[in-house]
């Protein structure tokens, strides 16, 4: 994929009572999507895969695939339309290439695996696991992050756009 990996800044965040509540791609297409391999990687090294191995050879046509861990799982072998799923790893081990984190097995991969400080530079590394297909991702990734203990008995949820002025006030801003 190019950029590889596509880097999200994120700042501003409390350093603790943070986590990662969803995470969308919106804009996948695909000529064989059950071929595409997606791991994000936190600021502090820690990897979740997303989708790999998941659906059909139905083209991927513009999907948005958000992925939230209370959510069903991508299928293996029919057409996954635009929609929340849980993040989901169909076979086995897979591959990402330097600079990505190398073979990796998540049999079951959660987005509650992101802990600590989520502030910096998180990647999204997308490989296309057997080649001869062309993709793309047309409107990029965004994560949505929950904290709670900022303000005893209130929770926020943002998705950082151009980065955050106040994380202490209700609302966030």
């Amino acid at each position: 994929a190019a950029p590889y990996p596509s880097n999200l800044t994120v700042s501003g965040l409390p350093t603790s009572g943070v986590t990662v509540k969803s995470v969308t791609i919106n804009g996948v297409t695909h000529t064989f999507p059950s071929d595409i391999d997606i791991i994000l990687q936190s600021p502090t090294g820690q990897n979740v895969v997303l989708m790999s191995d998941a659906g059909s050879g139905t083209d991927a046509t513009g999907q948005t695939f958000t992925f939230d861990d209370a959510a069903t799982a991508l299928m293996n072998t029919t057409f996954n339309p635009t929609g929340t799923y849980r993040p989901t790893n169909i076979g086995a081990a897979d591959t990402w290439v330097a600079p990505g984190p190398g073979a990796i097995t998540q049999a079951t991969p959660t987005l509650a695996t992101f802990t600590g400080n989520h502030n910096g530079v998180w990647k999204l590394f997308v490989v296309d696991d057997l080649g001869g297909d062309i993709g793309s991702i047309s409107g990029g990734f965004s994560i949505t992050f929950a904290a709670t203990g900022i303000i005893p008995g209130l929770t926020y949820m943002w998705s950082p756009a151009a980065g955050l002025n106040a994380t202490n006030t209700n609302p966030v801003a």
